[in-house]
């Protein structure tokens, strides 16, 4: 199931280089077409989407206007999954912490802690568990 999920992230990452790619051309090109020169849009000043809408007609001024309020809505989207998904990572790493402190517990025989539950730095494992295989 991770290694679906894996190939899907990948896949979804090749899709968004292959848009900025081309989103970055269509930028240079109407950024051009506005006067502005490519050097607008690599180095220099922002070129926002209310400008880029002021150099096409009123139709398409107006989709991407349409289109640059559904970007921010998706980049919002993007934003508040991530970071949930960032929280989800985040506590299974300290409960498979956890997990392998109880195991190395477990395994040791001496049983000296620290203030903070963990046990005592120098204390000995007597035998090993390979966790990773």
């Amino acid at each position: 199931m991770m290694k679906r999920q894996a190939e899907e992230e990948r896949l979804v990452a090749q899709q968004l280089i292959e848009l900025e790619r081309r989103r970055s051309a269509v930028t240079a090109q109407l950024v051009g077409k506005a006067g502005q020169g490519p050097g607008a849009v690599a180095g220099g000043p922002a070129v926002t989407l209310e400008a880029l809408a002021r150099t096409v007609d009123r139709p398409r001024s107006e989709r991407l206007r349409e289109l640059g309020a559904e970007l921010k809505r998706l980049v919002a989207q993007v934003r508040r999954e991530s970071a949930i998904v960032h929280g989800a990572a985040s506590s299974l790493s300290r409960h498979i912490g956890g997990i392998l402190q109880s195991v190395y517990g477990a395994l040791s025989q001496v049983g000296v802690y620290e203030r903070r539950g963990r046990l005592a730095v120098g204390s000995g494992v007597e035998s090993f568990v390979d966790v990773r295989s």
